[in-house]
């Protein structure tokens, strides 16, 4: 139970984590430690052969009378190479950015699909004993096939360290099918979670073959539900087999561990700065540092968004809420009520109503009447005067038949709405 508590323990951290006030601002930002790559920069070897090499060279370069003459770099050139390094790095933190939040997307999908299935249980299978057994067996099978998931995917979670113990906690199998996924194996196999799946297709064939279901196009939406978990479970094996290319990371890795010592020596030993510069160009390293080796750790973070470090993925929360969210849908009972109905359909009129009225008030504004034709004839009149024309005449017979004709336009208007 230790372990299951240090994990429980650990997820509480990543919610706080993610709802402290880390992400108020950047000078907000620069007081924190825990979650930062300072840390990881700072123990790396690579930064602290590169520190060593920029003090040990500096000092014994800048000393008088000269006692050993070291051969110089040109800075420029190792400027150029510095800007090809940042290029791969870049691009190999934003091929590990998609990654991450591609697994945390399906992440979010396997408690939907779960979700869906839960309410489509609840709303779509006849109450009786028979279907409130069925109801429950197929949830607790795609809980847990959902916990199974992440411990077959990872060594996080482990078999006896968090599947037990959950299983305990949220009673989702029973000892027989507990003692059956144990023999199957939980190490990086899918025979332990996709058995749950199967369990809970035919605990869904079950239901249909007791006609629990009063349309058989209720029975393929469950389905579809389970499937959905399925297919999101084996994406999520897929991509994890699936790592960045190891050419592209041995390259990165070369160029990492080769430029920031070399950069170091061009830095110390070059003639064109001031001589007490390299009292400031320790700053200049540790940034240059800081840059590469921080978005090489940032993005061997985000490689496996399942391990144990505070920025990763709540999959304790997610877990945990998808099988309490299911027992709370499950056990949710339909409140009767004879009046709701009636106010909510009596809302409706009311506004229907109010868009009439308002609807009839812009159709008489479209009306002509004798005022309008007058102000307009008038607005005519004193044109032609401005103009040197002839003063046109408002003949009736015009005045009669606009008036007749945006009547009947009006009233089919009018009848619409209605």
């Amino acid at each position: 139970m230790a372990g299951f508590q240090r994990i429980e323990t650990r997820d509480l951290h990543r919610k706080y984590f993610l709802s402290s006030d880390r992400f108020r601002g950047p000078l907000h930002a620069l007081l924190h430690w825990r979650g930062t790559v300072l840390p990881a920069v700072l123990s790396h070897p690579v930064f602290l052969v590169t520190m060593t090499t920029y003090f040990a060279v500096s000092l014994v370069h800048r000393q008088e009378p000269v006692i050993y003459k070291f051969y110089e770099i040109d800075v420029k050139f190792t400027a150029a190479l510095g800007t090809l390094l940042i290029f791969f790095s870049v691009f190999y933190s934003g091929q590990m950015y998609t990654r991450f939040f591609q697994q945390y997307r399906t992440t979010c999908r396997i408690k939907a699909h779960i979700l869906n299935a839960a309410h489509l249980c609840s709303a779509l299978i006849s109450i009786d004993d028979d279907s409130q057994n069925i109801r429950f067996d197929i949830l607790r099978h795609l809980n847990a096939a959902h916990v199974l998931g992440y411990v077959c995917l990872t060594k996080e979670y482990e078999e006896d360290t968090f599947f037990h113990p959950f299983n305990h906690k949220h009673k989702m199998l029973s000892p027989e099918e507990t003692f059956f996924v144990s023999q199957l194996g939980m190490d990086e196999k899918s025979a332990a979670w996709s058995t749950c799946i199967l369990w809970a297709l035919q605990d869904l064939q079950l239901a249909q073959k007791n006609r629990l279901f009063q349309s058989d196009v209720f029975a393929q939406h469950i389905l579809l539900a389970i499937v959905g978990v399925r297919d999101s479970i084996q994406s999520l094996f897929g991509t994890a087999f699936q790592k960045v290319p190891f050419p592209y990371y041995n390259l990165l890795s070369w160029l990492n561990t080769f430029y920031l010592p070399l950069a170091a020596y061009s830095l110390a030993t070059s003639n064109e700065l001031p001589r007490d510069f390299w009292a400031a160009g320790w700053f200049l390293i540790f940034l240059v540092c800081l840059g590469l080796l921080g978005l090489r750790v940032v993005a061997e973070d985000m490689n496996d968004p399942f391990g144990h470090d505070v920025t990763d993925i709540c999959v304790y929360h997610f877990l945990n809420a998808t099988a309490s969210e299911c027992r709370r849908i499950l056990s949710t009972e339909k409140i009767v009520s004879t009046r709701a109905g009636e106010d909510f359909m009596s809302a409706p009129d009311s506004w229907s109503e109010q868009l009439k009225a308002v609807e009839c008030a812009r159709v008489q504004d479209l009306i002509p009447t004798d005022a309008k034709i007058k102000a307009v004839h008038q607005r005519k009149v004193s044109l032609a005067l401005q103009r040197g024309l002839p003063i046109p005449r408002a003949p009736l017979w015009m005045k009669t038949k606009i008036q007749n004709l945006t009547g009947e336009i009006s009233n089919q208007k009018v009848t619409a709405s209605l």
